[in-house]
């Protein structure tokens, strides 16, 4: 029972670390029902992506930089998963 809980979690963590790299290349404007979306997916993704965030700094490929967290928390989950 815990072990079905803790997979669903992981599941909804995923989609919503899924949704966030999405929502990031995406214009939200301000006042639509995405932007509200889009608060609600920070909120529940940041406090697992900042602490990679402060360990990992975004890497510079060409004249811009990649955040890897997202990544590197997923392949996490993902390793999670499979202990499960």
């Amino acid at each position: 029972m815990l072990v079905e809980i803790v997979r669903w979690i992981c599941l909804l963590f995923l989609l919503s670390l899924f949704a966030r790299m999405i929502l990031s290349y995406v214009s939200v404007m301000p006042g639509s029902p995405l932007e509200s979306f889009n608060k609600v997916v920070i909120v529940i993704t940041d406090p697992v992506l900042a602490p990679v965030r402060r360990i990992l700094p975004p890497a510079r490929i060409g004249g811009g930089a990649v955040d890897l967290s997202p990544l590197i928390v997923s392949v996490a989950v993902f390793i999670i998963l499979g202990l499960l």
